[in-house]
């Protein structure tokens, strides 16, 4: 049975500790734009990507729920220690910590569905 490719939007998380490890020795190699998170990180969108077929864009842990939001996704995959956060179908997280080969980056406007938790998000 063949999965369909799905949209999932993906966010680098790195911990508060490692950016401030690498503001004072390397800045250059820090994302810009990195938006503070209450949870004790740091996050940057990366995009929206088509997953490869008959596989994940991320490989890590994955949780799903009726009431899923970015933050609740960025909150368990930090949890995890996990670099990447991703949200498909609006009810789904999934982490991992390399952007699996195959994965395509699309439009912006593609990863458009409404999260539960929050429908200002997508």
């Amino acid at each position: 049975m063949n999965r369909h490719a799905a949209l999932v939007h993906i966010l680098l998380l790195l911990s508060k500790a490692v950016v401030e490890a690498l503001s004072t020795t390397d800045s250059s190699i820090l994302p810009t734009s990195l938006a503070p998170s209450p949870h004790d990180a740091y996050y940057k969108s990366v995009g929206c990507f088509n997953e490869p077929e008959n596989s994940r864009a991320l490989n890590g842990t994955f949780d799903a729920s009726s009431d899923m939001d970015t933050e609740f996704c960025r909150k368990f995959c930090n949890s995890g220690i996990y670099l990447y956060a991703g949200l498909e179908a609006g009810s789904q997280c999934f982490c991992g910590n390399v952007l699996t080969s195959g994965a395509v980056l699309q439009d912006d406007r593609y990863c458009n569905m409404s999260c539960p938790g929050n429908s200002s998000e997508s």
